[in-house]
């Protein structure tokens, strides 16, 4: 009974908040729904309040995998140069040259970053709940240092002195103890929701469509893994769990040359900070 009930969830499990209506969840939702179903009966069975788990031999609905967008030189250019009148220009930036996630850019200190080495260190994230926002640690646990391209270190210098002006115009009401690299008017955490929602209107402002914080992420990794990178080094620098789960997302990419971390993306990517692009049609 609990199959055929799943498989009705697809054509229709979903509700419009406003007009209550029915609509179709994805099979990566359905699963979500089956996997909470399973671990509340396999705790009745552990508790004896069941004989069996009835969810044993149920079949789910496939997720077929989709192949992430990937951003070229010409069209990150566009989308930086749109994001500018959104004041998301530097946090985007960051992300395309580092393939940090959005909660470890949003958690990123000033002393996070070496200016000499250049180096940045991404140790947290800042996690969005119910209660409010909170710092953790990184999805994988571990820290990792990264090297910066030079053209985004001399972006984050003059990010920096545009922070030290607003602090004195603010005075009192600029927030001295977070010292956030990416933060808001007056040195607030910024909530990753509201940074994804601006990121994707950047997108559909830009044209794009599939398009959002997290492409930036698919983008750095897919040009380092053509351009040579081994998927270990990729690996490491996006901080994933395994190189298993780096080659599943990025198989796609063909390997050319082997050069830099940081030098690759000043290669690729430089001109999207030095010159203003044409739109992409």
């Amino acid at each position: 009974m609990i199959e055929p009930v799943l498989f009705r969830l697809l054509e229709s499990g979903g509700r419009n908040r406003k007009t209550k209506q029915a609509h179709p969840l994805s099979a990566k939702t359905v699963r979500h729904v089956a996997s909470v179903l399973d671990v509340i009966l396999k705790a009745a069975v552990k508790k004896k309040l069941r004989e069996s788990n009835p969810m044993a031999g149920v079949e789910l609905p496939k997720v077929e995998p989709k192949e992430a967008v990937v951003l070229d030189a010409d069209q990150l250019s566009w989308y930086l140069d749109i994001s500018r009148s959104f004041g998301l220009y530097e946090i985007l930036l960051f992300a395309a040259a580092t393939g940090c996630r959005r909660e470890e850019a949003l958690a990123l200190t000033w002393t996070d970053i070496d200016f000499d080495t250049p180096t940045v260190t991404i140790s947290k994230s800042l996690e969005q709940t119910r209660e409010g926002l909170r710092l953790k640690s990184t999805k994988n646990r571990r820290s990792r240092v990264l090297t910066l391209p030079s053209s985004v270190v001399e972006v984050l210098r003059m990010h920096r002195q545009a922070q030290d002006k607003n602090r004195v115009l603010l005075g009192d009401d600029y927030r001295q103890n977070l010292d956030l690299v990416f933060g808001d008017h007056a040195e607030n955490y910024l909530k990753p929701d509201t940074v994804t929602a601006k990121a994707c209107l950047v997108a559909r402002k830009a044209g794009f469509q599939g398009v959002g914080i997290h492409t930036l992420r698919h983008s750095h990794a897919s040009q380092f893994i053509s351009e040579g990178r081994s998927t270990t080094s990729v690996s490491k620098r996006l901080g994933h769990s395994s190189v298993a789960t780096t080659k599943k997302i990025y198989a796609h990419a063909i390997p050319k040359d082997n050069v830099d971390d940081a030098e690759t993306w000043d290669t690729l990517f430089r001109s999207t900070v030095e010159r203003k692009p044409t739109q992409i049609s």
